[in-house]
């Protein structure tokens, strides 16, 4: 019996150290796994969050001002209270706000740690603050505009001892701390719990530690001898969590063998004197034990299985208070410390000002935060689950399924990252104005669409006031100010005879300000013009030379007030661009002017022109205060002025600078300034040098025949041939011994025909005028083809080209030649469309006219009355209408449209002001001059012309 209980006792003791071991090792490696998992989900977690912010409309507007930033950044900082600081960077590096009162505009070196990959994506970095003076965790991600170029970045700290918190919990193991070491992916040390500093050693077996990183499975590890000790090695790698991939960074514990089996040791001391006991009992109690310690694992590993799918509920009930239960009381801790981290993001969430609604790719609703239920009047539970298109207004609702469906085809949408207005719909159906933004973001298990919604009626409302307000300005101030300041000049010549000095002073002090205020108001409208896209340029070549002179005389005697002269220090024989000459002059009388009233009594302002390579500079340099530098970024903005007392003193409107800049903008140039603080500014502006067109000589045009042939010939000779024999018959003739070439030129002009040889070596023009057909932007004209080809070569291309009016074989038969360019000029003419534009700006209609030049021509009307007399005695493809008409709505008109079974025309409503949807119906388009772009005004335009002109041919054909 005593030689059975020995043997029982052996294989109880062999089999509790066995299966301790294997126990032990994997519960060393739990730990482990759960600490790198709890960093990596507080990693993700506060990656969200600098997600979230580099998302926000303030942070990515370019109109926010730095206090709205600072104000945003701060809300999110008080929210979350893992970050020590947040800061804002533009795209060079540059610090433009901060939450800790750090020193803003400071370059950061390129060697930041984040300054690199914040410009691509999210990214994660350590090292230490200069600012701050410690170690910190930095989280920076891009921030990307509408268009989603990335221009700046947003960088929060956390400090690494924060980090320590989440592992501490977990590292005691039987009354003794478990080793930890973090290093990162090249071996570098980034905490550890017992104090060793630098790199990662020998001492620490980093064989061992590869060999457990190599081997996955759960529970392995290694057992090897450090010193005079034997321990065991424990090694993860970081899994990362959801869409965050991780830092490629290493866990690594360690615990002597002694403090790891000191229960089986404590055990075989027991067993010693236990050998001579009944076996059959130690077999009964070493294997209720065994079970004693692998149900409480078993507990464990399903317990974090269920924290690890997020159910941060959960709590692991153990019992027992040995390792194992220290272990689950860890993952007890763990488990809700994740879930204050989720709480501390929903909090974030709920108090963002601006509706947040994310939806899944099919386009369901997942999640709206308050502030989307406040603007939509919906609870959360009305529509989490329902499509978000019930939040559109027509016609974006009916379309929302299309555009969701084309994206998930192609992969490309034109509204992603894009801030766009559109029109939502409340509870109570009412349809109110909004912004939106639509970002994707992509996890492991699904894509998600965030969209970010703002009510914009209230600003809306101010615009439509705004407008209203500058409108009265225009009408009801203009006429009365005229007549006030002819008559104080009419007081001040003399008509009155001679006046008193005291009233001749007073007069004079209302003189002067009357003309301030006519400057205002002057400015007030240009400001207007300049917002709602009713700005019209007069582009001809302009010689900026004499018209700088010009406007240094005019404004000489204004000058001579401040006791200033004005020096045309240098200039070239001529400075050509293509501009307006009297926006141009407004520039430079505004550059001089302020130019003057800021140079010191006594002082000279410098103006030079320069050319540099293809753009030409026009300079004013004062000898002024200088720009400060608290005003130097906002100097451009309208109102905007450095010492608001001193400039009304002077006269100034705070709007001059702004419409400077807008103008030179239009025309294709740049402004800008330097400065030095008390030496003085230059004010600079460049334009485009003028570049004339390469043209052959016009001969003298026969009457009836004027017109523009492109000569698209490789072959030199032949090509110089064609154009003598083209200009004899009194066309201009532009030559292109390219594809290319050609191509470069039909963008740029408008041509009665083409000439061409389709199979000259290298791309051929058939080919080239195809794509340009192919992308619409390039009407029918008519070609003429001049080649060597073979019969069968002419009818494969009549059947590919159908404007192909002839086909003239080598040598060329001069009488044909001419025949067949009368006959294109006769077919284009033919097929010209005409377009009634009633509108009462002559400026506009010029721009119209310009625009359409390739679609067709424009005959004017000013008036309803005008435009009532065309109708009776003309017939038109398209009525561009303007509804703000001297003698009354252009709506008016529609009443007395034709109608004709066969011709209906097409209505394009082209105003200033938006149409009430029951109006918008009764027209074909309806587009507002300050929000449609030229390029969407003509492919209406072409569009509706050519939808009529297919459906008349349909109704003539039945």
């Amino acid at each position: 019996m005593v030689f059975v209980g020995a043997i029982s006792s052996s294989l109880v003791y062999i089999t509790y150290r066995t299966t301790l071991q294997k126990s032990i090792i994997q519960n060393i490696r739990f730990r482990a796994a759960g600490i790198m998992n709890m960093i990596d989900r507080s990693l993700q977690h506060r990656l969200a969050i600098v997600r979230i912010i580099t998302s926000d409309p303030i942070i990515r507007s370019p109109d926010s001002t730095i206090v709205d930033i600072t104000r945003k950044l701060l809300e999110y900082r008080n929210v979350t209270s893992s970050f020590i600081s947040v800061s804002m960077f533009d795209i060079d590096g540059v610090r433009i706000s901060d939450t800790s009162g750090l020193d803003i505009r400071r370059r950061r070196p390129e060697t930041a740690p984040w300054l690199g990959s914040a410009k691509e994506t999210l990214a994660i970095a350590v090292g230490k603050s200069s600012s701050l003076g410690q170690i910190v965790i930095y989280f920076a991600g891009p921030i990307k505009d509408n268009q989603g170029a990335v221009i700046g970045s947003i960088v929060a700290r956390m400090p690494i001892e924060r980090l320590y918190e989440l592992t501490e919990q977990l590292t005691m193991y039987h009354g003794e701390m478990i080793h930890i070491d973090l290093v990162d992916q090249e071996g570098l040390l980034l905490y550890s719990n017992h104090n060793r500093k630098g790199v990662l050693s020998d001492t620490l077996h980093i064989k061992e530690v590869e060999r457990s990183l190599a081997d996955e499975r759960m529970g392995s590890g290694i057992i090897t001898r450090t010193g005079s000790a034997d321990v065991i090695f424990v090694a993860v790698r970081e899994r990362g969590y959801l869409d965050f991939r991780g830092n490629n960074w290493k866990l690594i514990a360690r615990v002597s063998t002694i403090t790891a089996f000191a229960p089986a040791n404590v055990l075989r001391n027991r067993l010693i004197f236990l050998l001579f006991g009944i076996g059959l009992s130690v077999v009964l109690l070493g294997i209720y034990f065994v079970r004693q310690v692998t149900m409480p694992i078993k507990k464990l590993t399903e317990g974090a299985h269920l924290i690890g799918t997020g159910n941060y509920e959960h709590r692991i009930d153990v019992g027992s208070k040995d390792e194992i239960g220290a272990l689950a009381r860890s993952f007890n801790d763990m488990s809700e410390n994740l879930r204050r981290s989720r709480n501390d993001i929903r909090a974030v969430v709920d108090n963002i000002v601006d509706g947040l609604i994310t939806i899944s790719e099919r386009g369901i609703i997942l999640s709206v935060n308050p502030a989307a239920q406040k603007i939509f009047r919906y609870s959360e539970a009305e529509l989490v689950g329902r499509n978000v298109k019930i939040l559109a207004a027509e016609p974006d609702r009916s379309a929302h399924n299309d555009y969701l469906e084309n994206y998930l085809k192609s992969g490309t949408s034109k509204i992603l990252n894009r801030m766009r207005e559109v029109t939502g719909e409340r509870r109570d159906g009412v349809t109110f104005p909004m912004e939106l933004t639509i970002t994707r973001i992509d996890t492991d298990s699904e894509m998600i669409i965030l969209g970010i919604v703002r009510d914009i009626t209230e600003r809306k409302e101010m615009d439509r006031m705004k407008s209203e307000f500058v409108s009265t300005v225009s009408h009801e101030l203009r006429t009365p100010l005229t007549s006030i300041r002819g008559a104080l000049g009419m007081l001040q010549g003399g008509v009155a005879g001679e006046l008193p000095p005291k009233a001749a002073k007073m007069i004079g002090i209302a003189a002067h300000n009357s003309d301030r205020l006519v400057r205002l108001i002057n400015d007030i409208l240009d400001m207007e013009k300049i917002e709602s896209g009713k700005l019209v340029m007069n582009l001809e070549q302009i010689d900026l030379v004499p018209l700088v002179e010009a406007a240094i005389e005019d404004n000489r005697g204004y000058a001579q007030q401040f006791k200033v002269d004005f020096q045309f220090v240098s200039h070239p024989p001529h400075a050509r661009v293509r501009g307006d000459a009297d926006r141009l002059t407004q520039v430079v009388t505004n550059l001089l002017s302020n130019a003057a009233k800021f140079s010191p009594g006594g002082g000279n302002v410098q103006v030079d022109i320069a050319q540099n390579g293809g753009r030409i500079r026009v300079a004013v340099t004062d000898q002024g205060p200088g720009v400060p530098e608290e005003f130097q970024s906002s100097i451009f903005q309208k109102f905007a002025q450095a010492d608001a007392t001193d400039t009304r003193q002077k006269g100034g409107t705070g709007l001059g600078l702004c419409i400077c800049k807008a103008i030179v903008e239009k025309l294709g140039g740049t402004i800008g300034f330097d400065t030095e603080i008390g030496k003085g500014a230059t004010f600079y502006f460049d334009l485009p040098a003028w570049t004339e067109e390469k043209t052959e000589p016009v001969r003298d045009r026969v009457p009836g025949h004027a017109g523009r042939v492109l000569v698209c010939e490789s072959n030199p000779d032949l090509s110089q041939l064609l154009t003598l024999l083209i200009e004899q018959a009194g066309y201009e003739v532009h030559s292109a011994p390219t594809a290319q070439e050609a191509k470069q030129l039909i963008l740029k002009n408008r041509y009665v025909a083409i000439t061409l040889d389709p199979f000259q070596p290298g791309e051929g023009g058939i080919s080239c005028i195809r794509q340009l057909r192919k992308e619409g932007r390039l009407p029918s004209i008519p070609i003429i083809v001049i080649t060597a080809g073979t019969a069968e070569d002419e009818i494969e291309l009549n059947g590919l080209t159908p404007d192909i009016v002839d086909w003239i074989r080598k040598p060329i038969d001069k009488m044909r030649l001419v025949a067949s360019i009368e006959k294109a000029v006769q077919d284009v003419a033919r097929s010209r469309k005409r377009i009634l534009h009633v509108e009462d700006d002559s400026d506009l209609v010029t721009v119209t006219s310009d625009l359409v030049r390739d679609i067709g021509d424009v005959i004017p009307a000013a008036s309803l009355a005008d435009a009532r007399k065309l109708l009776r005695e003309e017939t038109f493809d398209l009525i561009l209408l303007d509804l703000g008409l001297p003698d009354g709505n252009g709506l008016d008109l529609l009443s007395d449209l034709p109608e004709h079974p066969t011709h209906r025309v097409p209505v394009v409503v082209f105003s200033a002001h938006e149409m009430e949807p029951a109006d918008a119906a009764r027209v074909n388009a309806a587009l507002v001059k300050s929000k449609s772009t030229h390029e969407e005004l003509v492919e209406r335009i072409r569009s509706l012309i050519q939808q009529n002109s297919e459906e008349q041919h349909e109704r003539q054909s039945i």
